[in-house]
């Protein structure tokens, strides 16, 4: 065993200066912070109505479900529920049947793809489209009465 002296010694590292990294807000924190596109087209074409707002919150209740059972995650939840399947309750289904698929059909695809953008992901759309998006809100709110 040699002596610790006769050890050679280590050459440090020269410290080489970190990169400069921009600080900033982390995505999901940057996702709440950002304007919630449904509230925006409501405020310009909307005229404040809460009957646009219920239309918006049905239509994401319906499409959640749907797509609730196109994955096995849904089905799954059901089987836990006592389902043999993930079904859509009764007045989801009711008001799918009677309201939301007359409403799709009877909007251009565009637009009813661009109000599932908004209601369903918050996502923006161009702006072009902000005012057929509030009118098949509009539609579909006068389908609820």
């Amino acid at each position: 065993m040699m002596p610790a002296a006769a050890l050679p010694k280590r050459k440090r590292r020269a410290r080489r200066p970190v990169a400069e990294e921009r600080v900033g807000a982390t995505i999901e924190t940057a996702a709440k912070l950002t304007e919630d596109p449904l509230f925006r087209i409501l405020a310009l074409y909307g005229r404040g109505d809460a009957a646009l707002e219920r239309a918006a919150g049905e239509i994401k209740a319906i499409y959640g479900a749907v797509c609730k059972g196109l994955f096995k995650r849904g089905h799954a939840l059901g089987e836990r529920l006592g389902n043999a399947k993930a079904e859509m309750p009764d007045t989801l289904a009711k008001a799918h049947a009677e309201r939301y698929l007359p409403w799709a059909n009877a909007n251009h695809p565009r637009v009813v793809d661009a109000t599932l953008r908004v209601v369903w992901d918050r996502d923006d759309v161009p702006t072009i489209y902000y005012q057929p998006v509030a009118a098949a809100l509009a539609d579909y709110a006068r389908r609820m009465r």
